[in-house]
């Protein structure tokens, strides 16, 4: 958004939870940058200082405040982006990949060079891409210093830095102040809270006192048990038809959902000997045994009360990660976000498809969101087997292609037996090897071309990747149409203007409308017409069968 100071101020004042990680504030009169959100006293308009991004903030000298916590503000989506490719590299940045690798790496996955990318990055965020890489590193490990006992040394690590030394040193000239030093007044600041009473508090996650860490990083190591971080997002959310939409298309011993949670097994690349980054490689579903493997859960912890002024949230998002995925906590932290599409803005989606007659009103939108995927391939091929089958049959498929060729799980989670099979373990798999699990020749033979092109690197499934080339390679694959692919775009890429317009469901929605006079129609629904694809499927009745 343009910062028009008047309007900033107006939304601070009002702690409206709508532009929370739209922009930032930072107070000239204490050097502090804050969310919108912040529930300190409103400082005076004229030492309030406007950004777009946490990197910007902290470029100018301004340093987090420890209230409202800058690095858990919710982003902001694809759409939001005035330049495509200064977002494809943002998006690239925060889930990590600069950490270990070059800007000449992340500019060769992208397509251009290190110049273009620096340029468009400077351009749309205002600060250089090794500035934002550091930021996001650093507002990370402030992160895990409030939220977690890691030790310190495990923090850093876990952040992106490549050695305790340099994090202390880039913590110590960015925030001044030490690593230990702000975990002690984190704490204390907890526990003030909770003597005052004023609100839930979310302690560490482990029994040692994390004031005690030893700032020398050499520890025994994290605690046995999981670590529990917060999620945050704009509301409203519709909480309980996201998960019964994940619900739905679980895919038995990979993931379950129930009771509003949802859990799922979860695999990242580690870092090759070549030094390209966790988690953003182009063949990202290709399994190693150097592979990050463990589970997460995620659920949604109702607030006691809403807070004085603003937008009230219905809760907080909470996830639980198996100490085994420390590691890679910033690509997983950046997938989660996707799955549950936490940097939406549903107001202004609302608002869009409010004027354009797709919904009543904005309350009738109800905080849609489009829920993604932990893995891209794993989702492309649920896509695929959900072709002319009920999304029950469609699951039952899954379940069986995770039983044949996903690798076996142990983890503190019961229901969660199988990782989900990588593209090297289907494509090695003859046609007549999938159509066994109880498909035709032609859709097995689809999974398998679909394996092959992700195996080979040909076709990556991730955020942030050239959506057209991608459509077009999808849509050469035998087996894959124009709906498959779009379906695949909307939930894999997160590309909000995803739209399957050959669906029957959105042509009857419609008017029984043809494909292409539908997509004539929802030429005023862009840039969101997933969103309102995901509201008329949603609102249909009787409830659709839409993988």
């Amino acid at each position: 958004m343009p910062l028009d100071r008047s309007s900033c101020y107006r939304a601070l004042t009002a702690r409206d939870a709508r532009f929370d990680g739209v922009f930032f504030v930072g107070v000239t009169s204490t050097r502090i940058y804050c969310r919108p959100v912040c529930r300190v006293k409103t400082p005076r308009a004229g030492n309030c200082r406007y950004f777009s991004h946490a990197a910007a903030a902290e470029r100018a000298g301004f340093r987090p405040c420890l209230r409202c916590r800058p690095e858990l503000a919710p982003g902001n989506a694809m759409v939001d982006a005035t330049a495509v490719l200064a977002e494809r590299a943002a998006r690239a940045i925060a889930a990590g990949a600069l950490n270990g690798a070059s800007l000449d790496d992340l500019a060769s996955s992208l397509g251009v060079t290190a110049r273009h990318v620096r340029r468009a990055v400077v351009s749309h965020v205002g600060v250089s891409p090794l500035d934002l890489a550091t930021t996001h590193r650093l507002l990370l490990a402030k992160r895990l210093l409030h939220e977690t006992s890691l030790p310190i040394g495990q923090v850093a690590f876990a952040a992106g830095f490549e050695s305790l030394r340099r994090f202390n040193a880039a913590f110590k000239v960015r925030y001044r102040l030490a690593p230990a030093a702000l975990r002690r007044e984190a704490l204390h600041d907890v526990r003030a809270q909770a003597t005052a009473g004023s609100r839930q508090v979310h302690t560490p996650t482990t029994s040692r006192d994390p004031a005690s860490d030893d700032p020398s990083g050499t520890g025994s190591g994290a605690d046995a048990d999981c670590l529990v971080l917060t999620l945050e997002y704009r509301p409203p959310l519709h909480w309980e038809a996201l998960i019964a939409f994940l619900a739905a298309r679980a895919a038995p011993g990979a993931e379950w959902a129930a009771e509003g949670r949802y859990a799922s097994t979860v695999r990242i690349a580690r870092p090759p000997s070549d030094g390209a980054s966790l988690g953003h490689v182009t063949r990202a579903t290709a399994a190693t045994s150097d592979d990050v493997i463990g589970d997460i859960e995620v659920a949604m912890r109702p607030t006691p009360r809403s807070p004085s002024g603003g937008r009230r949230r219905d809760g907080t998002i909470e996830v639980r990660v198996s100490p085994s995925l420390v590691s890679a906590l910033m690509p997983l932290l950046a997938r989660l976000r996707d799955l549950l599409d936490l940097d939406a803005n549903p107001d202004a989606i609302a608002r869009l498809l409010v004027r354009a007659g797709v919904v009543s009103s904005a309350a009738s939108f109800g905080g849609v969101r489009i829920p993604g995927t932990l893995d891209g391939f794993a989702l492309a091929v649920r896509a695929i087997l959900g072709q002319q089958v009920s999304v029950k049959g469609a699951t039952t498929l899954m379940g069986r292609l995770v039983e044949r060729f996903g690798a076996p799980y142990a983890g503190a989670h019961a229901q969660l037996t199988r990782l989900m099979p990588t593209a090297a373990s289907i494509a090695t798999c003859s046609t007549s090897d999938i159509a066994s699990l109880g498909m035709p020749a032609t859709r097995a033979n689809a999974v398998r071309a679909l394996a092959a092109a992700v195996e080979s690197g040909s076709l990556s499934l991730t955020p942030g990747g050239d959506v057209d080339r991608t459509l077009r390679i999808l849509t050469s694959l035998p087996g894959i149409g124009d709906w498959t692919a779009h379906y695949i775009a909307m939930r894999a890429l997160r590309w909000p203007d995803a739209f399957p317009a050959n669906d029957l469901v959105l042509r009857r929605a419609a008017g029984n409308l043809t494909a292409a006079q539908l997509v004539t129609r929802a030429e005023p629904w862009r840039p969101w017409r997933a969103y309102a694809a995901m509201h008329l499927w949603r609102t249909a009745s009787p409830a659709p069968s839409t993988t």
